[in-house]
């Protein structure tokens, strides 16, 4: 049986503790009074809860934020995909850094403005210590796509509009490639001007999760040891009190494994931001 794991709301979270059998007697009394708000404590005295559930038939529940230009059809179509894909295939984003006379060559390394051919080897850069101003930007650019490029969201996220990237206005690749091209400048204006945020809400298996998205495991592929897969039962239990509670921090992100995505059918909704 799926059990989905909801704490985008403080009200999700808490659902999600009263439907592991928890009453609000209990919450109260144990959380607030008995732990003093403290969530490994609580967590570490309520493991047992979890023991009949299999974490690889949870559902984790996240979303996604884009600014979108098609009302999110794209992504309604093939699914929220990562950067690699995006910039290798015909997007809206590709078509619009055409227009602008940017190419990008994602198996040979090139980023390509109008005539002009630009190395963005993540490897060239990475042994690189001094590097000019143009090379940093190059750097940050093959970083973007080389290392950063998962499908990433959030748990939760109450300030998307103060993230401080303009996630919600236009592709956050876009950034530093203004420092590359003019062009680059006036699509930016463009995908401000006539996109709308959207957040996409999606679910998402642990086997499609890096393992460090769950706080202190290791970045690896390997199968999920037991204790790590306990280590996953106490950080449920800790976030989803402390969500509940309004005892945590403001964002709790979600990363998606390299190469993998999010398909269509596990897109749940797609929501305009307020």
């Amino acid at each position: 049986m799926c059990v989905y794991y909801d704490i985008t709301t403080p009200d999700k979270a808490y659902e999600f503790l009263t439907n592991l059998g928890f009453t609000d007697q209990q919450l109260v009394n144990e959380f607030v009074l008995e732990c003093e708000k403290d969530s490994n404590e609580f967590a570490e005295r309520n493991i047992a809860i979890l023991d009949t559930i299999d974490i690889f038939n949870v559902r984790f529940i996240a979303f996604h934020v884009t600014a979108s230009l098609d009302n999110c059809q794209e992504i309604k179509d093939n699914g929220i995909r990562d950067l690699q894909y995006v910039l290798s295939h015909q997007t809206k984003l590709t078509r619009g850094l055409e227009l602008s006379g940017i190419k990008i060559d994602i198996d040979n390394c090139i980023l390509y403005i109008n005539d002009n051919a630009y190395n963005i080897d993540y490897d060239y850069y990475r042994d690189q210590w001094r590097k000019t101003d143009l090379e940093k930007i190059l750097d940050f650019i093959a970083h973007r796509i080389y290392y950063d490029f998962c499908v990433n969201g959030f748990f939760f996220n109450d300030n998307v509009a103060d993230y401080g990237t303009d996630i919600h206005k236009r592709p956050e690749f876009i950034d530093k490639l203004i420092e590359l091209s003019p062009k680059v400048r006036k699509l930016d204006a463009f995908w401000r001007a006539k996109s709308t945020p959207y957040k996409v809400f999606f679910y998402a298996t642990v086997n499609q999760i890096h393992k460090f998205s769950f706080d202190d495991l290791p970045n690896n592929f390997e199968p999920y040891s037991e204790s790590e897969l306990t280590h996953i039962k106490k950080w449920m239990l800790r976030n989803a009190i402390d969500r509940a509670f309004s005892n945590c921090f403001d964002e709790k992100y979600i990363y998606i494994r390299d190469n993998d995505y999010i398909p269509s059918e596990q897109i749940i909704k797609c929501e305009i931001m307020e």
